[in-house]
């Protein structure tokens, strides 16, 4: 799936969400972006 246009056309990093099912790593490589849970997300960078 590709990531949402906000999440392109800002420069995002991360695209934190609950629905890992439709936003595989493998498909996100191309843009650079890594997705995560929320809680995943509070773990690493808080």
């Amino acid at each position: 799936m590709i990531p949402p246009k906000i999440v392109l056309d800002n420069g995002a990093d991360i695209l934190v969400t609950h629905n890992l099912k439709d936003f595989q790593q493998t498909d996100l490589k191309p843009y650079n972006l890594r997705v995560l849970t929320p809680g995943t997300f509070i773990k690493e960078y808080f």
